[in-house]
């Protein structure tokens, strides 16, 4: 119970922190709809899953090298801008408001799969998730994936929660208001790769 415990603390932690991901999946929400939004953080979701289970079955070093590889910043922070300056120009946002129907789900969701992944930070923070639980609490194996499980699905339900929300709200908005989330998103994907850039 208490790697239980530890791991919906984790799970809420995570899904209080306002990053890049958190702006681009509102927006999404706003813009296009629930299920669109669902389907980029789907491959949120994944990418979590992933990293964590690369980091737990022996490949640590690896990640922890690739945090610290100058090409892999570099790839990073790129991406980040080149996401960045797309939200931040781009013009096309429904006057109407209404509902884009053609969205690209599978797109949506490498979009989410690649920004979680190549952000340092959340590989980071997996990893000293995982050094947590295995050095400090010292979990077994089954104590490990109990953590592990109960923080992703806090994360997973209360992304859900967020982007269902935000799609109910798409009534009161107007263009303006989704202009300036579109730009708010742009500047925190910009703010990121100069972190990842010049400061990581």
């Amino acid at each position: 119970m208490n790697a239980i415990y530890n791991g919906i603390l984790l799970g809420l932690f995570l899904s209080i922190f306002v990053g890049a991901t958190f702006f681009m999946l509102i927006g999404t929400s706003i813009n296009k709809g629930f299920k669109p939004a669902l389907a980029m953080n789907l491959g949120v979701f994944l990418s979590d899953v992933a990293i964590i289970l690369v980091a737990y079955f022996g490949t640590s070093e690896f990640l922890n090298n690739l945090i610290n590889n100058h090409v892999f910043k570099m790839s990073g922070g790129i991406a980040f801008l080149g996401f960045g300056g797309y939200y931040l120009l781009k013009k096309h946002i429904p006057s109407d408001l209404t509902v884009n129907r053609n969205n690209n789900y599978s797109r949506l969701f490498l979009n989410g799969f690649l920004v979680n992944t190549l952000n340092p930070s959340v590989i980071a923070f997996w990893l000293g998730s995982i050094v947590l639980a295995i050095s400090y609490n010292k979990y077994t194996d089954y104590q490990i994936f109990m953590f592990f499980l109960s923080a992703l699905l806090v994360v997973l339900i209360t992304d859900i929660l967020k982007i269902y929300f935000a799609s109910r709200l798409k009534r009161l908005i107007n263009y303006k208001v989704l202009r300036v989330i579109s730009v708010i998103t742009g500047i925190v994907f910009i703010l990121f790769s100069i972190k990842i850039l010049f400061f990581s």
